[in-house]
C-alpha cells in the first residue's frame, strides 16, 4: 500500500493499482502516472450532457455520457457545477477519421499533433486541443505520423473520472 501526501496532509492511501485508477481527487490524479492525466474542463447541464469548453479557438462540445457508469441520476446530481473530466493516456484510442461512436458510449475529438515521444515499446502522442490544452495518448508501438497532421481520438466514457472543479474532489 501507498500513501500520498500534499503538504504533509493524507490524500489517499491504497494499493498503487487503486490509488491510479480511482484518485481520491485531481491532486492523486496527477501524481501518479507518465503522462500525466489528461484534464478538461467541462460543466454539468441540467439536460444531462457535459459541455465541455476547449478553449478560445474550439466551440464547446456538448456529450451526454451513457453506460453502466453513467446512470441518469449520476448526471442529475452533477447538473450545473463546473467539472474536470480525467481520462489515463492509455485508456484513449486513436481511430480513422470515419470512426463512429454509439451515442454516449464516448467523445470523440480531432486535433492536429503536436509530438511523437517513442518511448521503447510505445509511443506517447500529444495533440493541441487549443490554447494551454493538451491531450496525451499512448500508441503501441512507433508512430509515423507527422506533426501538424489532423489526428482523430476515441475517449470511452466508462474510463471517464469525473472530478469537482473547485474543491478537486473526484465525483463517483
Amino acid at each position: 500500500r501507498i500513501a500520498v501526501l500534499k503538504d504533509g496532509r493524507l490524500q489517499q492511501v491504497g494499493t498503487p493499482q487503486e490509488v491510479y485508477q480511482r484518485p481520491a481527487n485531481l491532486f492523486v490524479a496527477g501524481f501518479l502516472g507518465a503522462p500525466a492525466i489528461n484534464l478538461l474542463p467541462a460543466r454539468a447541464m441540467h439536460d444531462g450532457s457535459l459541455q465541455l469548453d476547449l478553449g478560445d479557438t474550439a466551440l464547446p462540445i456538448s456529450w451526454t455520457p451513457r453506460g453502466p457508469a453513467w446512470p441518469e441520476s449520476r448526471l442529475r446530481t452533477m447538473a450545473g457545477r463546473k467539472l474536470t473530466l480525467g481520462w489515463r493516456a492509455e485508456q484513449l484510442r486513436l481511430v480513422p477519421p470515419e470512426f463512429e461512436v454509439c451515442e454516449g458510449q464516448g467523445l470523440l475529438l480531432s486535433a492536429p499533433l503536436l509530438l511523437v515521444e517513442p518511448t521503447g515499446a510505445d509511443s506517447v502522442l500529444q495533440l493541441d486541443l487549443g490554447p494551454q490544452q493538451r491531450l496525451s495518448l499512448r500508441c503501441p508501438g512507433w508512430q509515423a505520423e507527422r506533426p501538424g497532421t489532423r489526428l482523430s481520438v476515441y475517449l470511452p466514457a466508462e474510463a471517464c473520472l469525473v472530478f469537482e472543479a473547485e474543491s478537486g474532489a473526484r465525483i463517483d
